[in-house]
């Protein structure tokens, strides 16, 4: 089943993805994406490292923020952009995998369940 979702500063639902074979088929305007479970096992291992921390989205093409989940995919996987940081986090936080707060900066945190 396809979600349809916006983007974590609160724009129209323009994300629409789907689950086929634990591989997310995105689109987002015209832009195709897809995103593997370890591609989101990567993510969450190797960017959202302490789950006590809030990390910045910094998804701006041009100048993504220092230490951003935008600047570690420019970094880490050649199929992304900075800018793809935006629809990354807004499936993840759809899928309860990391929670977001804040606007400008929009913050991200790896999600776990209170013990």
């Amino acid at each position: 089943m396809k979600e349809q979702i916006s983007t974590l500063n609160g724009h129209d639902k323009n994300i629409e993805y789907e689950i086929v074979n634990d591989m997310y088929k995105i689109q987002w305007g015209k832009q195709v994406l897809t995103l593997t479970q370890i591609d989101l096992q990567m993510i969450l291992d190797k960017y959202f490292v302490d789950e006590n921390n809030w990390y910045p989205l910094g998804a701006s093409m041009t100048k993504p923020m220092n230490g951003g989940l935008g600047e570690f995919l420019k970094e880490n996987f050649k199929k992304f952009t900075p800018r793809d940081a935006s629809v990354i986090a807004a499936i993840m936080c759809n899928e309860n995998l990391i929670s977001a707060k804040g606007k400008k900066p929009i913050l991200l945190k790896k999600y776990h369940l209170q013990e």
